[in-house]
């Protein structure tokens, strides 16, 4: 009876502690302060940017809950990440490699590069982030060098060395945005 009890309570906290990080409901318990910022900076257009693994629900979220104030997006994802249920209207989707980029996941980031680079005073970008991201966001600046082991260490040491987008470096596409 105490080992049924234990795993009963073992499964209760497990599935609590699943509920506390699913990505959907973090961002739609936020959605709040986005609208709030959006109106209160008299915005006319609100552009999201979403990558890593889990920005399906996460832009599902702002989506659903964002009172129709979202004017357009960019998400990428890695494949297999996307909802049988299909992408908001609004949003453009990718799916990528991760954690080792390819070429999906750089065409999908020049297009977010686009996208942040047009001046609009009038736009306010919501970037919605997770883990993944640095593989799924890539914009090389610099040849890597072929080779390498193919492990995931070797990967994020070769993105964040030749990744325009990648932590540490100097980046300012979004400065104006």
């Amino acid at each position: 009876m105490a080992n049924k009890l234990s795993y009963r309570n073992a499964g209760n906290v497990f599935l609590t502690a699943l509920k506390a990080i699913d990505p959907y409901v973090l961002i739609r318990e936020r959605i709040a302060n986005v609208c709030a910022v959006y109106r209160k900076g008299q915005y006319r257009k609100l552009f999201l940017i979403s990558f890593g693994k889990a920005a399906y629900p996460m832009t599902k979220a702002l989506s659903d809950f964002a009172d129709g104030l979202l004017t357009t997006g960019i998400m990428i994802t890695k494949y297999g990440h996307v909802s049988k249920s299909g992408v908001p209207d609004k949003i453009e989707a990718f799916e990528a490699a991760h954690p080792i980029p390819e070429r999906q996941g750089v065409m999908a980031t020049g297009m977010v590069i686009a996208l942040l680079e047009k001046e609009d005073r009038e736009k306010l970008v919501v970037g919605l982030i997770s883990g993944g991201g640095s593989a799924l966001l890539v914009a090389p600046h610099k040849t890597p060098p072929v080779g390498g082991t193919g492990d995931h260490a070797d990967a994020a040491q070769s993105r964040s060395r030749y990744s325009r987008t990648e932590y540490g470096e100097k980046t300012p596409i979004a400065d104006h945005a």
